[in-house]
């Protein structure tokens, strides 16, 4: 049994180590595996910067494409103000003239007719009130604009 159990030890002291060698990994391996992981981070680092960019250009794309149509609709609201005070200008230099009526008197003495006539006052211009509405819509294309010039100034960063 002695003989049995230094057998069995010197088997184990000469083989053991090689056992467990086989299950764990060298340092060599290790440090191999650790360089690939590392360059695959570098790698998906460089992809990840490159995409953030990408979507950083698309961003400001955007941004300046809704700028550019912002501010193609300041001068359409522009555009409709000044067609509003035009047409505010004009109702108000209408002036409607309130017809007078002279009354004639006519005599005939003889041979000659005699009129009488009263001479026609100076017409009353009566003026012709702008309605509230285009006040209104002024004042609201106005406060549209207003928000609109400050989201293209938020927009464009100034």
């Amino acid at each position: 049994m002695a003989l049995l159990l230094l057998l069995f030890s010197i088997t184990l002291i000469s083989v053991g180590p090689k056992i467990v060698e086989s299950f764990t990994s060298s340092s060599e391996e290790l440090e191999l595996r650790v360089q690939s992981q590392n360059t695959q981070i570098i790698q998906l680092n460089k992809r990840v910067n490159e995409l953030t960019t990408q979507i950083i250009d698309n961003q400001r794309e955007c941004t300046n494409s809704i700028v550019v149509r912002e501010a193609e609709i300041l001068m359409e609201i522009a555009e409709l103000e000044r067609r509003i005070k035009n047409e505010m200008k004009n109702q108000n230099a209408l002036v409607k003239e309130e017809e007078i009526f002279v009354n004639r008197m006519e005599k005939y003495d003889g041979e000659y007719p005699r009129v009488a006539m009263s001479p026609a006052p100076e017409p009353k211009p009566i003026k012709i009130e702008t309605p509230q509405t285009n006040q209104m819509m002024l004042e609201g294309l106005s406060k549209i604009k207003s928000n609109i010039k400050k989201d293209i100034k938020s927009k464009s960063g100034n």
